[in-house]
């Protein structure tokens, strides 16, 4: 807490901002016509759709070069459009830190007076690239160290993936300053095995100062993941309950309720309610009022495969409550897609 107090004050104006966007979203959000929102909280800038990995459980549309991504001045322009609306910045991809101008992007956005995160695999952050993160001034860093995809990682030996040497560089690149606030996430695939999310839980819980922030731990099952093929199909996923084994279903339950128990430490403990066929979708979905993304060609998306409009083209208050984000807010209000479930 005390960490994150003095990342507010070092971002004064964002930060009174953000309190200002919660306070709207509390008090007036409610009196707004049907399918009407706040300005939002957080915009997700992808600036590229490039990516060095292909994990299974990404759902983000990926680039192999053959579609001209925005150049770094239209990201300029668009960082512009953002900071008119939203005082957080969540940076993304693909994977970020292999578009050339990432520095200067993130630098860009700092100096606009946005509190800025980047979302990483972490494979790509050598001693140099760290401390260029860390002098540049970001706010927030999310690694993302799945247990499936770890370059070069075995069972016994987390430290020969490169994920896990990039978040390790970075720890030692901020030293004792507040930030980046470090962030780690592990997706865990259901029956693979606990062994590198035990050594992950392991690596936290060492007795010394010098490390991330937080863990955090999402159960996934890759063919939930790979077998949506629009936000509203008629049957959840075209799956039973028997594709699940409930061995493993409980084996992971307990891993995420005992890790759970340590501090800065975060999971999702449901995992009946995930593997179901059944939708365990919110009535209410607050993203779609709270935050927006920016693709790497300037499309802007309420939720997955909800295009709203390009930002080249129009701003980004027009397409927020244009008609096409009113009438898709009006439509999840009155029933949850079938994707909204496995959120």
């Amino acid at each position: 807490m005390k960490k994150l107090i003095r990342i507010a004050l070092r971002n004064k104006v964002a930060a009174i901002r953000f309190g200002l966007r919660r306070f709207a979203y509390k008090l007036i959000q409610p009196m707004l016509p049907d399918g009407k929102a706040c300005l939002p909280e957080t915009v997700v800038f992808m600036v590229t759709q490039k990516c060095n990995l292909h994990c299974q459980m990404c759902y983000a549309p990926r680039n192999d070069g053959s579609i001209k991504e925005l150049t770094p001045i239209e990201c300029f322009f668009v960082i512009d459009k953002i900071k008119d609306v939203s005082p957080i910045l969540s940076i993304g991809g693909g994977e970020p830190l292999s578009q050339p101008d990432i520095i200067g992007i993130i630098s860009y956005a700092k100096s606009s007076g946005l509190i800025c995160n980047l979302a990483t695999n972490g494979t790509l952050i050598d001693k140099t690239m760290a401390e260029r993160l860390v002098a540049v001034g970001l706010d927030f860093i999310s690694v993302s160290i799945d247990s499936q995809h770890l370059c070069g990682a075995t069972e016994t030996e987390l430290y020969y993936s490169r994920a896990v040497t990039g978040m390790v560089n970075l720890v030692h690149a901020r030293g004792l300053n507040v930030t980046p606030r470090i962030n780690v996430s592990c997706h865990i695939g259901l029956g693979e095995s606990l062994e590198i999310p035990n050594q992950l839980l392991r690596m936290f819980n060492t007795n010394h100062t010098n490390k991330w922030d937080t863990l955090h731990f999402y159960p996934i099952h890759h063919h939930l993941s790979t077998s949506i093929k629009g936000m509203d199909e008629p049957s959840p996923y075209g799956i039973t309950m028997d594709k699940f084994d409930p061995k493993a279903i409980q084996e992971m339950k307990m891993f995420l309720q005992r890790a759970s128990q340590i501090k800065g430490v975060y999971s999702c403990c449901d995992c009946e309610s995930f593997f179901s066929k059944e939708s365990s979708a919110p009535e209410k979905c607050q993203l779609i009022y709270r935050s927006a993304m920016i693709d790497a060609y300037g499309d802007l998306f309420l939720c997955r495969d909800t295009l709203l409009g390009n930002v080249k083209d129009h701003t980004i208050r027009e397409l927020w409550n244009g008609e096409k984000a009113r009438a898709f807010r009006q439509k999840r209000n009155r029933t949850a897609f079938v994707a909204c479930s496995k959120c």
